[in-house]
């Protein structure tokens, strides 16, 4: 499956939610890809079984991608280089690796932190 971007967690939970803007955003990109730490913090956000059979179902249709060892390193060097100056934390470093290592842009409604870690951004609303 090839990678045009990586999509960041705030747009699927737009999209769980049934966002229009995020639906129409999903449904025209498919196949879409993520890290599996967006996966992660999708999870951490359940509260009802619904919610995680829901979540399950929809994870099923995106491409993810694992962390290697590179994405880990260049991931801690991001963080290194700007969580004092910016708080950029470990999850966003690993996203923003990830899109690194694939050479695709970050689609994120996070332009705050993520315009730090690249300048290949797609802020899609």
């Amino acid at each position: 499956m090839q990678t045009k971007m990586i999509v960041d967690t705030n747009i699927f939970i737009d999209f769980l939610k049934g966002n229009e803007d995020a639906v129409h955003f999903i449904q025209k990109n498919q196949p879409v890809s993520t890290s599996v730490v967006v996966v992660s913090e999708l999870y951490s956000g359940v509260k009802t079984k619904a919610e995680m059979n829901e979540l399950g179902s929809f994870l099923s249709f995106v491409n993810k991608i694992d962390v290697t060892e590179a994405i880990a390193r260049k991931a801690g060097l991001l963080r290194r280089k700007y969580h004092k100056s910016h708080g950029i934390k470990i999850p966003d470093a690993i996203i923003a690796a990830t899109a690194e290592q694939q050479g695709v842009p970050i689609a994120t409604l996070d332009k705050k932190h993520f315009s730090v870690l690249t300048n290949n951004l797609i802020i899609p609303y």
